[in-house]
């Protein structure tokens, strides 16, 4: 008798190999996915210190924004904040420092911050300190 189908145990086993292939590749998604989100607060704050630089050429002076929604609109730049908030603080005549704080997640907590000249200057509890400016 020929049989046309697969048995309940051939199924399960498959199902278990899928779940094991899965997991095992759970870890590497999320590390990907952090890493972009890392990278995606760098490119931000440099896209803030260079409005700033023209902010300096144009009004001699730095502009100070308190978070994300701030910076939108004095530095009028469109960032998202979904996963990051903004903020430029510590403004004097010849520097400030751009903040980039992690919102959610595992890494909530998160911050990388940019000065003036362009050097990341510092990184608090981000997974991804080796990323470079």
């Amino acid at each position: 008798m020929l049989s046309k189908g697969f048995t309940l145990l051939e199924l399960i086993i498959v199902v278990v190999i899928l779940g094991i292939i899965a997991s095992m590749g759970m870890p590497t998604y999320k590390k990907a996915v952090e890493r972009v989100r890392c990278a995606e607060a760098i490119a931000h704050l440099k896209i803030i210190q260079a409005k700033e630089q023209m902010e300096k050429l144009e009004i001699n002076n730095y502009v100070s924004c308190a978070g994300t929604d701030s910076c939108r609109s004095l530095l009028d730049l469109d960032l998202p904040g979904e996963n990051w908030n903004y903020s430029v603080t510590d403004v004097t005549v010849n520097d400030f420092i751009a903040r980039a704080n992690r919102t959610f997640g595992t890494w909530g907590g998160c911050e990388y911050t940019i000065n003036s000249t362009n050097d990341i200057v510092n990184n608090t509890g981000c997974y991804y300190s080796e990323i470079s400016p």
